[in-house]
């Protein structure tokens, strides 16, 4: 039986750029909370650097964190 609590998901957008300003197609997303297991990547972003995936919002707390090949890590906080 399912729980009777329905999860509730909010769709996080945005677009990766890099140090000048301009889009990273191809990079990889991830999700990422202190102390837990680091998953495969949710998504890439697309040829215009923008991505978009659900985002369970019992999972307060957690970052995501952005990488490419040739840059480093970005990340933002999913509050």
């Amino acid at each position: 039986a399912k729980d009777a609590k329905a999860e509730k998901t909010t769709e996080v957008k945005g677009t990766v750029l890099g140090p000048d300003g301009k889009p990273v197609p191809g990079a990889k997303l991830f999700p990422h909370h202190w102390g837990k297991p680091f998953p495969g990547p949710l998504t890439a972003a697309d040829q215009s650097g923008a991505f978009a995936f659900p985002f369970d919002e019992s999972l307060r707390g957690y970052s995501v964190l952005a990488t490419a090949p040739g840059y480093g890590i970005g990340w933002a906080y999913l509050y």
